[in-house]
């Protein structure tokens, strides 16, 4: 179960959010954003991508939109700034269109250059506590996309032929806009084309989870940014396809580790 022992939020809308976490572990779980975040203190050890990585103070980590992933420090509380960018305003940040195939990603997920990885943390650091105002954020934009723009270089690999990678995705995106429904997984093989004995297994093996779970955490990811655009939270958990407010409270602190209050603006 995740664990958060505190959180800041100095900045909270739909398409950006920033916050100061400091906690143990956390449960398998994706995002519909790209996260960045910078590591403050403590001791990493994440999986994503089929691997297991480690970050350290000084060094920042990026997790691609729907890239399921979890980790943390059994031992030692691991503190980090996070930033959730929308990956609409990504684009606008790096200049770039949308990625052409496939799952778009940086070579690496842990960046060390200090060329690269200062900027940003140094833009942070000169807004000190409390909200991000616009020019900081400016600063932290730019720190961000000279850091994409330097390193963006492909798409996810998964080993896979690029045709069924493409049917995983268009399941995903199948998902997404019937998220408020029960997923029937023989239906959803047939809509893009696997055979139901093969699809469960492509579909992990390209997203890292099960149909279920990617559609559990879609839910969530759907949950919070009703609510930073300043739903009320029954409605964002009717919205988003939980049973009710008590259902989507209970996923929220099982898989973040916090309840939706915390992040309300």
């Amino acid at each position: 179960m995740s664990n958060v022992l505190s959180i800041e939020v100095r900045n909270a809308r739909r398409n950006f959010v920033a916050a100061r976490v400091c906690r143990n572990l956390s449960d398998m779980h994706l995002h519909d954003t790209f996260t960045v975040c910078l590591m403050r203190k403590g001791l990493i050890e994440f999986n994503v991508r089929d691997k297991v990585l480690r970050a350290k103070p000084g060094d920042v980590f990026v997790i691609h939109p729907f890239e399921v992933h979890w980790g943390g420090n059994p031992v030692d509380p691991i503190e980090y700034d996070v930033f959730y960018v929308g990956p609409e305003l990504m684009n606008d940040w790096t200049r770039h269109s949308r990625y052409r195939d496939g799952f778009a990603q940086l070579a690496q997920p842990v960046i060390r250059e200090p060329s690269l990885t200062k900027p940003i943390f140094d833009a942070v650091d000169s807004t000190a506590h409390g909200a991000i105002d616009p020019e900081s954020e400016g600063q932290i934009a730019d720190a961000i996309a000279n850091m994409f723009d330097t390193l963006q270089d492909g798409v996810r690999s998964t080993g896979l032929p690029l045709g069924v990678c493409r049917s995983i995705e268009e399941a995903c995106e199948i998902i997404h806009r019937s998220a408020g429904e029960e997923i029937n997984l023989e239906n959803l093989a047939s809509e893009v084309g696997v055979s139901r004995f093969h699809f469960s297994r492509l579909f992990r093996q390209v997203t890292g989870t099960t149909p279920s779970m990617y559609l559990r955490h879609y839910r969530l990811a759907q949950a919070t940014r009703a609510i930073l655009a300043g739903d009320s939270f029954a409605g964002a958990a009717i919205e988003a396809g939980f049973a009710d407010q008590a259902h989507m409270n209970r996923t929220f602190k099982s898989v973040y580790g916090f309840t939706p209050k915390s992040i309300a603006p």
